[in-house]
C-alpha cells in the first residue's frame, strides 16, 4: 500500500505533491488503516521547537492504489456525510491549527510533540446545514485560490532574488580566473574533521566550548555564528575527535546536507558532519567563504556515499581556487557584501509580503467560521 506520512503534509495542512512511500501492509492491519476519499488524517506525533503538532489534511486519492497511513498519524472518517462535509471539517481544523489552538492539546517527550487525542476529540465545531457548509467551502476555495496564486508569485520573487545574487557572485569571482594563477584550497587553508563526545558522559557536556552540527547550521539566518545551543567541556574536547577552530574559520557541513556555510566569531568545535576550514595568511576568510558559497553545487557533486553523500577532506583540499592579492580580495568582498545587503533587503520585503498573505489566509478562515464570509 502507499503510506501517507507527515512528509506528505504541508505546513498549512494540505497534502503536497510528494509521492507516498510504498510499504508492505498486512491484510488485517490494512483493514483498520485503509484510506478512502474524504478521510481526514491527523498528525498525532511530530512537530518541533517552532512547529506545533496537530496538522490535519484531507485525503484525496490520485489513483486506484491502496492507501494507508503511518504510526505518527491517525484517521478521522465521517460516518454520515449527508450532514457533515469533510471539506468543511478539514477547513475548520486547518484554522484551528494555524491559529495555534492545538498547542494546548499537546505534550513534549524527547524533542517530539504528541497530540493528546482525548482532548482533541472534545473540540466544539460550529455545524450549520450541509448546504451552508458547501457554500462556505466554495467561497473559501475561491478566496484561497487567489491568495495562493499571490503567495506563489512572491515565493518566485524570493527565488529570483536568490538566483540573482548567485549570478552576481559567480560573475565577480569567475572574472578573476583569467588573470591569476590557480592554487588549491588545501594549499591555502588547513581542513579538519569534527567529532562528538560521548553523550552518556555528562562531564563532556554543558561546558563553555561552542559545538555545532549541520542541523544547527541549517537554522542560521546569518553568515556568522557566535553561539550554539549545545556546548562541550574541555574534557569533552580532549576525549573526542572534535577540534577547536580559531575565530574567523569557516564551517562547512560535509554531509546531511553538503553545503551549509558559516564563519565563527568565537572559537568553535563541530561534530563529524562538518569540516573546519582554517584560512592561511594569504587568503581572507570571507573571500574563501564566498568562493565556497559560489561552488555549493560542486561541493555536493564531489560527495560520495550510499546512505548519504559525504565530502572528504581530500576532495575539498583539491578544489582549485584563483587567489588575488589580499587587497584585491578585500575589494571583492566589499563588492559582494554590497550586493548581498541589497538582495537581503529585497528578500526581507518579499518575506514581509509573504507573511501578510499567510495572515490573510487565516483571517479569511476566521471570517468564514464566524459567519462573516
Amino acid at each position: 500500500a502507499k503510506v501517507i506520512r507527515m512528509t506528505n503534509f504541508t505546513k498549512d495542512c494540505e497534502m503536497n505533491n510528494k509521492e507516498p512511500i510504498e510499504l508492505e501492509v498486512e491484510k488485517k492491519q490494512f483493514e483498520s488503516r485503509n484510506l478512502t476519499e474524504g478521510d481526514l488524517l491527523i498528525e498525532k506525533s511530530g512537530g518541533g521547537p517552532n512547529q506545533p503538532v496537530g496538522r490535519v489534511v484531507r485525503f484525496k486519492s490520485k489513483d486506484n492504489a491502496n492507501y494507508s497511513f503511518s504510526n505518527f498519524t491517525t484517521r478521522m472518517r465521517i460516518i454520515d456525510q449527508s450532514n457533515i462535509s469533510s471539506r468543511y471539517l478539514h477547513k475548520f481544523f486547518k484554522l484551528f491549527y494555524l491559529s495555534g489552538k492545538t498547542e494546548k492539546f499537546q505534550k513534549n517527550s524527547t524533542n517530539i510533540r504528541n497530540l493528546q487525542l482525548k482532548y482533541f476529540k472534545e473540540i466544539q465545531i460550529p455545524l450549520p446545514s450541509i448546504q451552508e457548509q458547501k457554500r462556505i467551502v466554495e467561497k473559501l476555495d475561491t478566496c484561497m485560490e487567489q491568495v495562493d496564486k499571490a503567495i506563489q508569485n512572491v515565493e518566485q520573487n524570493i527565488q529570483n532574488v536568490e538566483d540573482l545574487f548567485q549570478s552576481y557572485l559567480n560573475k565577480i569571482l569567475l572574472a578573476q580566473n583569467d588573470r591569476l594563477l590557480m592554487t588549491s584550497i588545501g594549499k591555502v587553508a588547513n581542513i579538519v574533521n569534527g567529532g562528538t563526545p560521548k553523550t552518556s558522559i555528562m562531564d563532556y557536556w554543558s561546558g563553555d566550548i561552542l559545538w555545532i552540527t549541520p542541523k544547527d547550521m541549517g537554522k542560521l539566518d546569518s553568515i556568522y555564528v557566535s553561539d550554539t545551543s549545545r556546548k562541550i567541556t574541555e574534557l569533552g574536547l580532549k576525549k573526542s575527535s572534535a577540534k577547536l577552530l580559531p575565530k574567523n574559520s569557516i564551517i562547512l557541513s560535509s554531509r546531511a546536507p553538503i553545503g551549509y556555510l558559516a564563519i565563527n566569531t568565537e572559537p568553535i568545535s563541530t561534530n563529524q558532519g562538518c569540516k573546519g576550514i582554517v584560512p592561511g595568511e594569504q587568503i581572507e576568510s570571507k573571500f574563501l567563504y564566498y568562493f565556497l558559497l559560489c561552488n555549493v553545487k560542486l561541493l555536493d557533486n564531489l560527495g560520495v556515499g550510499t546512505t548519504f553523500k559525504e565530502l572528504s577532506i581530500s576532495k575539498l583540499s583539491n578544489i582549485e581556487i584563483s587567489l588575488p592579492e589580499k587587497d584585491i580580495q578585500q575589494k571583492i568582498i566589499n563588492e559582494i557584501d554590497g550586493i548581498k545587503i541589497q538582495t537581503e533587503q529585497l528578500k526581507n520585503n518579499y518575506q514581509n509580503e509573504l507573511n501578510a498573505l499567510n495572515e490573510l489566509k487565516q483571517s479569511i478562515l476566521e471570517k468564514a467560521f464566524n459567519g462573516e464570509l
